[in-house]
């Protein structure tokens, strides 16, 4: 008994060991042959990728074209306005019309450091020391209870990201990185998962992405105007995604759900300054510790419901003054109604 009890500390010992053992370039073949082998991934020479980005209920179809040796070209869709990112090798150009930006323009060096990294059709660590990149073994790490060999990339841009592969399946399970956005360092998280075959190779189908912006910046982040649910708004909240929230009870989910939001954001110290409808928001900032902002429009021209209410909130001495009459302090106009009535059904 003694002596396979011996033997079994040996083994563990042994197996411990071969694990630290393993260096980054062996770690990285055992990646390459995961795929699908180095000879079909040097077969490819172009690429045409489709998906969806979820944020929040809101989903933007993109596609990601990709061709040898670094060219790509990656368009989507926002609230039915197309977005275009590309770079071919030498210069990178967008044009993003949802921002009223209807001409290409010229990439800014910290955007084409990115999008260079995102045109590298093998990735980073294929042939890493023929491209000037860095590859580097910092031993075991976890990813939600599932041990994973880390791998710290430094491309020769100077571009870092730590890449953690499942022990099991060599696979890449998460990456961590850092980028620059605006003179500002921006660390992001990626999970990555949900690996299919496709003529003999697997591609990962799903990839998170969280952006650890408010923390990096000084200028205070807002978002969660097109956020539906509590839930949601806990999750940014858990991820320090933003300093203030802007919830739309239109939106989220009711007057209910407003306050439901409100209170979670409170015990999180975060200030709620909602988004659009002036007229019943102003009631609920007043009536929440936290609340701080209205989004205030002075005229029809975005906030066109003003014309069919009966009255409006006077501004006074920088703020809105609240109404004393019973509910939202405003009754609808018929008549006004009445002029923007289809055909009644019959």
């Amino acid at each position: 008994m003694i002596k396979k009890f011996v033997l079994a500390l040996c083994a563990t010992a042994l197996v411990g060991v071969a694990a630290l053992g393993q260096t980054a370039d062996e770690l990285i073949e055992k990646n390459i042959k995961a795929h699908g082998g180095a000879e079909k991934m040097k077969a490819l020479k172009s690429v045409r990728m489709t998906g969806k980005m979820k944020m929040g209920p809101m989903e933007a179809p993109f596609t990601i074209t990709k061709a040898r040796p670094e060219a790509v070209r990656i368009d989507f869709t926002v609230q039915g306005m197309t977005g275009t990112q590309a770079y071919d090798g030498k210069t990178g150009w967008a044009v993003m019309l949802f921002m009223g930006k209807k001409d290409a323009e010229k990439m800014s060096d910290d955007q084409v450091k990115d999008i260079k990294d995102e045109a590298d059709f093998d990735g980073p660590m294929v042939d890493y020391k023929a491209k000037g990149n860095k590859v580097e073994f910092l031993g075991k790490g976890d990813v939600q209870g599932t041990a994973a060999y880390k791998l710290k990339i430094t491309t020769k841009d100077g571009n870092e990201q730590v890449v953690y592969l499942d022990a099991d399946s060599y696979l890449e399970i998460k990456a961590e990185g850092k980028h620059t956005v605006q003179g500002q360092e921006i660390e992001t998280e990626s999970t990555i998962g949900n690996y299919k075959e496709v003529e003999g190779m697997l591609f990962a189908t799903q990839i998170d992405n969280h952006a650890k912006l408010a923390a990096a910046i000084s200028i205070p982040v807002a978002t969660g105007e097109i956020e539906a649910g509590r839930w949601r708004f806990k999750e940014l909240l858990d991820k320090q995604a933003a300093s203030i929230l802007q919830p739309d009870a239109l939106v989220c989910g009711g007057i209910t759900e407003f306050r439901r939001i409100t209170a979670l954001a409170d015990a999180y110290g975060v200030t709620i300054c909602p988004h659009w409808f002036h007229d019943l928001h102003a009631h609920m900032v007043a009536a929440s510790p936290n609340g701080q902002f209205v989004e205030y429009f002075p005229d029809e021209k975005v906030f066109n419901f003003r014309e069919i209410i009966d009255r409006q909130l006077t501004v006074r001495n920088g703020g809105l003054a609240l109404t004393t009459e019973p509910g939202l302090g405003y009754q609808f106009d018929e008549k006004a109604i009445s002029r923007y009535q289809s055909d009644p059904w019959k």
